[in-house]
Parts: C-alpha cells; sequence; structure tokens
C-alpha cells in the first residue's frame, strides 16, 4: 500500500505554468499512509524510539554516600 500510494497517488499538482505546487496533492487515504512514512522518519531523525526506551528503563540508581565516614 505504501509503495502504490508513493508511486502512483502522492504526487504535487502541476500549475498551468507547467511549475509543481509547493505542497502536496492530499487524496485519501493515500496521503495518510504517506504522511504515516514522513512522521516515522521525523521521529526516527529525533531519536525518539531511543527516548521512549531509556524514559521505560531508567539507569540504576547509584546507593547514597555513606553518612558517616572515617575521620
Amino acid at each position: 500500500m505504501l509503495c502504490t500510494a508513493m508511486k502512483y497517488w502522492y504526487r504535487y499538482r502541476r500549475k498551468q505554468t507547467g511549475v509543481l505546487e509547493d505542497k502536496p496533492e492530499k487524496t485519501h487515504p493515500w496521503s495518510d499512509v504517506a504522511d504515516c512514512l514522513q512522521y516515522m522518519a521525523l521521529s526516527t531523525n529525533a531519536n525518539y524510539l531511543g527516548k521512549v526506551m531509556a524514559a521505560a528503563n531508567p539507569p540504576p540508581r547509584k546507593p547514597p554516600p555513606p553518612v558517616r565516614s572515617w575521620t
């Protein structure tokens, strides 16, 4: 479905002057599939998965230093 969306349906509309528009043509549901790929790429670039994994498994805490010490 993603390959079909990217190959045929996710495209930029051509103006009468022959220049392509800045924003892609949004044809539902094909644009939703292509946008999902973009969001996944953005989250990968921002290391979103690494941040989620780090929050789920925090590193072990070090024990506090002893109150009494050698003097």
